[in-house]
């Protein structure tokens, strides 16, 4: 998780990271969100949230603080006033509704953070890949018996 981080990736992204770490060809990234995501870590922990340094909780907090509509001072702020309603949960995705009922609970402008998150990891998956989403061509139907032959024998 630490090795993604310090790569500029979310927590707990593979990508290889680990093979390139031991090769020697790691290259750090920018460690902003990496700076952020420890400073939501200590602060949790701050507040007596025993699973504050959990990988599923560390995960989920990463991937939340890619979305540009969320504060990450006004969350810790939240998470602060709301402790009593921080419980450990059995996936990231159920950690990612709890951190978004408590970033929204009293707020006058509400943000959607599950959804938010998974459009940022689409749009991160992307750019990061570097690659263009491949679209299956539909095959042509055969047309020559000897040729729809071949084709129906090779499934």
């Amino acid at each position: 998780m630490a090795i993604a981080l310090l790569g500029g990736h979310s927590a707990g992204s593979g990508g290889g990271l680990l093979a390139k770490f031991k090769d020697g060809t790691f290259t750090l990234g920018d460690q902003t969100h990496a700076k952020l995501v420890g400073d939501l870590v200590i602060h949790c922990h701050s507040l007596g949230i025993h699973f504050a340094r959990q990988n599923l909780f560390v995960q989920a907090r990463s991937i939340i603080l890619w979305v540009k509509e969320l504060d990450p001072q006004v969350l810790k702020e939240r998470i602060a006033k709301n402790s009593e309603l921080m419980k450990k949960q059995v996936s990231q995705h159920d950690y990612i509704k709890l951190l978004e009922e408590i970033y929204n609970r009293l707020a006058r402008k509400r943000i959607a953070l599950s959804f938010l998150t998974d459009e940022e990891a689409r749009k991160r998956n992307v750019v990061l890949s570097g690659k263009k989403q491949k679209v299956k061509k539909p095959q042509p139907p055969c047309r020559e018996q000897s040729h729809a032959a071949k084709c129906v024998n090779a499934f």
